[in-house]
């Protein structure tokens, strides 16, 4: 993998981590932006899905929640399974 790939999905998972802090903090707007801009890096970052998903889900935008945490949810089984 090239350096600046790994670099841009370091980054995304940081941004997904403090996504995820925001919604520890019921920050739904931060969480979400911070959520888009660690997508914006790496599209299959499964923990910025799930961030997404869940500020979506208490902002009551079920249906946009729902793709996210089930694409979150695939991501991650296909990080899981043997090659």
């Amino acid at each position: 993998m090239p350096r600046g790939k790994i670099t841009s999905k370091i980054q995304a998972e940081e941004l997904a981590e403090q996504a995820n802090a925001a919604l520890d903090q019921q920050n739904l707007d931060k969480a979400a932006e911070l959520a888009e801009a660690a997508l914006m890096l790496d599209a299959k970052c499964a923990l910025a899905l799930a961030c997404r998903g869940t500020a979506r889900f208490q902002n009551d935008e079920k249906e946009k929640a729902k793709a996210d945490c089930n694409q979150a949810i695939q991501l991650d089984s296909d990080n899981g399974a043997p090659t």
